[in-house]
């Protein structure tokens, strides 16, 4: 039971974590509400079922680069791979929700990273 309690706070977490930055940035770009609103949704749903287990296994690949910059390609594959799920998203919803720069997607995939990681310290 807590494993899936801690499933739904980290997607209503992250998917409110995206909805917000999505509507509060300049640079990101918001079209109609219920399209985004499913955009938000997928990606919720994606960051849950895959960021872990992509995390896993790049940790798992670059375990000796991990070792070697003293965790530091550690702390940044989370927010790589969630730059990738948003980047899909854009390519997927474009007209929903569209990042115009590099550095808003960054931004958002380093703030949802940092989001998820506090809703594992609870949970």
């Amino acid at each position: 039971m807590a494993f899936i309690l801690k499933i739904v706070v980290t997607w209503a977490v992250v998917s409110a974590l995206f909805g917000g930055i999505a509507l509060a940035v300049p640079a990101i770009h918001v079209g109609a509400r219920l399209r985004f609103l499913l955009a938000v949704a997928t990606f919720g749903l994606a960051n849950v079922a895959l960021v872990w287990l992509l995390t896993f296994v790049l940790k798992a690949v670059l375990f000796l680069p991990v070792i070697l910059s003293l965790g530091l390609v550690g702390l940044l594959i989370p927010i790589v791979v969630n730059a990738a799920l948003l980047k899909a998203i854009d390519v997927k919803f474009g007209e929903a929700v569209r990042f115009d720069s590099v550095r808003a997607l960054l931004g958002t995939a380093t703030a949802v990273s940092v989001g998820s990681f506090v809703v594992g310290l609870f949970f």
